[in-house]
This record gives structure tokens, C-alpha cells and sequence, in this order.
């Protein structure tokens, strides 16, 4: 079974995206960090990344704290959104002649929460990654659909506006 899959862009580059397969849960151990490693493989990152929690909550987050090649991190668990899950994917790019290049991806694991690291300031609800779960509730309100009772009871709302 393939996903719902992308099939236009700007550049004429199409490609599906494959959710069926059997993927590892990664759920308490995915981590987004505030930097580029360049090392592909495998890597004994527990030895060295140990996240503890600082005793300190700011908002309602709580902050955690790690280093990374000597420099002091703090960061914040998110749980996905019910109904939601998030995925790791897997590129595999193949040339097809007749309908120029597609690429496929495949759900290589899956995760229902992330850590994600600042190295310069304390974890918060205003920081940009917190921010982009905000739109799970408007993806959320453009998406479901809209009920004739809630269309009723807007129209008499408004029509209560115009006789006051």
C-alpha cells in the first residue's frame, strides 16, 4: 500500500511515499539539534549524548539538559499531536525515462514524540519548532469538514448583528 503521494512541483519532480512497511519506534530517542553533523551510519550516540532533566520548567515546558562536543544544550520533549505520528523517511531516487526523475520515499521509522536542543537560550512556547505544532489545529480547522447546524448557527448570529 503506498501513502497519499506527492505528484507536482515547481521543478516537474514527482515521487510517492511509502508508509506501509514494518518501521522501528523511535519514540523517546529522536532528537533534532541545533547543528549539521555530516556522518552517515552507525554511531554509539548514547555513549555519548546523555539528556537528563535540568529541574526547571518555563511555560509548562520542561527543560532538559545535554552537551554536545562540549557545549551545554537545553531542550523540551514534544508529544505529536493526537492523531498524528511522525515519520522518519528514507530517499530512493530512480531515473524514469518516460516521465522524467521521481523520487520514492519510505517510512524508514516512526516517532509519537521529539526532543528538540537550543545551545544559546532556554527551551520556550515562542521558539520556531514549538511554534510550527500551531498548525496541526488550523490544518485541523481547514480540513474538517463544517456541519449544517454550524452553518445555521452562524447565519443566525449574523443576522442577530444586523438587527442590533
Amino acid at each position: 500500500m503506498e501513502a497519499d503521494a506527492s505528484r507536482c512541483s515547481r521543478d516537474g519532480v514527482t515521487g510517492t511515499i511509502d508508509l506501509s512497511g514494518p518501521t522501528a519506534d523511535l519514540t523517546g530517542r529522536l532528537h533534532h539539534l541545533p547543528c549539521c553533523i555530516k556522518q552517515t551510519g552507525p554511531c554509539s550516540v548514547s555513549d555519548y549524548f546523555k539528556p537528563k532533566p535540568a529541574g526547571v520548567v518555563i511555560d509548562g515546558v520542561v527543560v532538559e539538559e545535554a552537551a554536545f562536543r562540549g557545549r551545554k544544550l537545553d531542550g523540551a520533549t514534544i508529544p505529536i499531536p493526537d492523531g498524528y505520528c511522525g515519520f522518519v523517511l528514507e530517499k530512493n531516487s530512480n531515473k524514469n525515462i518516460s516521465s522524467g526523475e521521481t523520487n520514492h520515499w519510505r517510512a524508514h521509522s516512526k516517532f509519537r514524540n521529539i526532543t528538540y536542543w537550543n545551545h544559546d537560550s532556554l527551551p520556550s512556547r515562542d521558539d520556531e519548532f514549538m511554534r510550527l505544532f500551531h498548525w496541526f489545529s488550523v490544518a485541523n480547522a481547514l480540513h474538517n469538514p463544517v456541519l449544517t447546524d454550524e452553518l445555521e448557527s452562524s447565519a443566525n448570529v449574523d443576522e442577530s448583528n444586523l438587527i442590533s
